[in-house]
């Protein structure tokens, strides 16, 4: 670095440079991928667990079709196959309704491992020396979905 330039020009420059290897020391790209497919791969679990253990209970049929409506209205682009989305979405949620107590607890096992996963990514981005136990990231886990 030249000796001339500005103080703050030269420690922006050592800035960048330490982001840069910090980039590639914690191979930033790789993670973010990662990342990226585990929260996708945990959202199938987490909404199945919660639309079985919702359509047990009718009570909660208007928040469901509330859920049905908001994701074809916001979520999903009014495309020739809608129909067909619709009919796999009534089908999904007639099929969660009827999941057992092992394949519930199957799915939540599911889900934590893969929150887990996520979890340990962000602990190594951040460089965190003291990790939560398992009973405290479920708790928050759970606290986080209410």
């Amino acid at each position: 670095m030249n000796r001339n330039w500005p103080p703050a020009l030269r420690q922006f420059l050592t800035f960048c440079a330490a982001v840069a290897r910090r980039f590639w020391e914690e191979r930033a790209t790789q993670t973010a991928g990662s990342l990226a497919y585990t929260s996708l791969l945990s959202m199938v679990p987490l909404l199945t667990v919660a639309l079985a253990i919702a359509s047990a209970f009718p009570a909660f049929s208007n928040a469901i079709d509330a859920l049905q409506t908001f994701l074809l209205d916001n979520v999903l682009p009014d495309a020739p196959g809608l129909d067909a989305v619709t009919e796999q979405i009534d089908s999904f949620l007639r099929n969660a309704g009827r999941l057992t107590a092992i394949g519930i607890v199957g799915f939540m096992v599911t889900a934590v491992m893969l929150m887990l996963t996520i979890d340990h990514s962000l602990n190594r981005i951040f460089r965190v020396r003291r990790r939560r136990s398992l009973v405290q990231n479920i708790f928050i886990y759970w606290s986080a979905s209410r």
